[in-house]
């Protein structure tokens, strides 16, 4: 079989995704892979066909607006940069469709992908990576400077559901979808991001139902399947200058902000702060080392990349923005967390971590004494520990990314 899949967003996005193709691309099936040039090495190291979606500087770009990371007018931020490639994933969709054979396979945004399913009439699944993509009135997604929603009447939880979708949902991406829908000849829609962005054949929620279990208002056919997080094969190394820092002491923390995150200036500066009150090592993984400050003291460690699934292991604690691939990753190697969420679904991941009593979480504008005292408590918890240990077993046995190949195969 030949499958198309599109992954718009960050590493966060595109390596689940990649892990997914690798695996259908080891069962025999021809998979072309539709991501921004900067994941190029990343999807051919897997063994896929990447269609360049953009260039390497238009994915920088993208970065350096502040707004991506508001709390509030983070979703604004996403579109005007999504909009911007929204014909150009559609024309690559549709360009590399073989009719009979094609199936489609897209991540939350992948608007034009959805489009080109509908346009030609083929199959397509969507790939949702963290719940807070599934709107729900009777799981209310957290939101920053919200109370805990799901207490209230569940009547009233609808109304808030509609509200949300009429003001802050809709206005921002139903125009130019529907412009770019008419040039096409498809129809308007409305209820984007509550209805019409799940794929009516399937819908995936990467993720497991002790984290967020299936509600009765999701669409009718969606599943859940487990997080298709990193599972090392034993060939992996670390760099060796991590490698020997790991070695000369003991375990650090570890702290990051996001591969995409090109505004952390303050969150390193407190990360720094904690950890000399801490009297701790630390490794401060970012893309971005002008956010660091300067001078750094040789108990921490610098690095632009490093294989999550190789170094949590080996860490104290994970101190993080509360994306869910790394959340996932930290939860499958067992390690404690503090998630200090910015924006979009990290609110909602960072309150299912601490529900599930695997972390702890606060503002990443709050001071180092406060990340101290939680970066403490949630190290020294051992009921804390003893659910982290079994949720690691629960995710080593899911074997999420079989389970999501299974799924698309049965796709039809």
């Amino acid at each position: 079989m030949h499958y198309i899949m599109s992954a718009i967003g960050s590493a966060g996005d595109v390596d689940p995704m990649v892990r997914i193709g690798s695996e259908l691309s080891r069962r025999g099936h021809r998979v072309d892979f539709i991501a921004s040039p900067y994941f190029e090495a990343a999807v051919a190291a897997a063994g896929l066909n990447l269609i360049p979606l953009g260039t390497v500087e238009m994915y920088h770009e993208s970065l350096r607006d502040p707004e991506l990371w508001h709390s509030f007018r983070g979703f604004a931020a996403v579109w005007r940069t999504l909009s911007l490639a929204l014909a150009d994933e559609h024309e690559l969709a549709c360009r590399h469709l073989v009719k009979g054979e094609s199936r489609l396979i897209g991540t939350s945004l992948a608007f034009g992908t959805r489009m080109a399913g509908e346009l030609h009439g083929v199959p397509m699944a969507a790939v949702h990576l963290w719940p807070a993509c599934i709107l729900s009135a009777q799981d209310v997604p957290r939101v920053p400077g919200a109370p805990d929603l799901r207490w209230l009447p569940l009547p009233l939880r609808r109304l808030f559901m509609m509200a949300s979708d009429a003001v802050m949902l809709d206005p921002v991406c139903r125009a130019d979808l529907n412009r770019l829908r008419r040039g096409y000849g498809l129809p308007p829609v409305k209820h984007v991001m509550t209805r019409w962005m799940h794929a009516p054949e399937l819908v995936i929620g990467a993720f497991p139902d002790w984290f967020a279990p299936r509600q009765t208002d999701w669409p009718p056919n969606s599943v859940t399947t487990g997080f298709p997080v990193d599972v090392p094969d034993g060939s992996g190394q670390l760099p060796h200058h991590l490698e020997s820092f790991l070695s000369a002491g003991e375990r650090p923390l570890v702290f990051t902000a996001g591969t995409a995150m090109a505004h952390a200036r303050r969150f390193f500066k407190t990360a720094l702060d904690a950890t000399a009150q801490l009297s701790m090592r630390a490794v401060f993984a970012c893309r971005f080392p002008e956010l660091l400050p300067d001078n750094l003291p040789a108990s921490v460690l610098s690095v632009r990349y490093a294989p999550f699934a190789l170094l949590f292991p080996r860490v104290g604690a994970v101190v993080h923005h509360g994306g869910i691939g790394t959340c996932a990753q930290a939860l499958a190697s067992g390690v404690p967390q503090l998630v200090t969420p910015f924006a979009h679904d990290q609110f909602d991941n960072a309150a299912r971590l601490k529900a599930l009593g695997a972390g702890e979480t606060a503002s990443p504008h709050a001071d180092a004494r406060a990340w101290v005292s939680l970066i403490e408590s949630t190290m020294a918890d051992r009921q804390g520990a003893d659910t982290r240990a079994l949720l690691k077993e629960r995710i080593a046995a899911a074997h999420a990314v079989e389970t999501i190949a299974d799924r698309l195969e049965h796709l039809a």
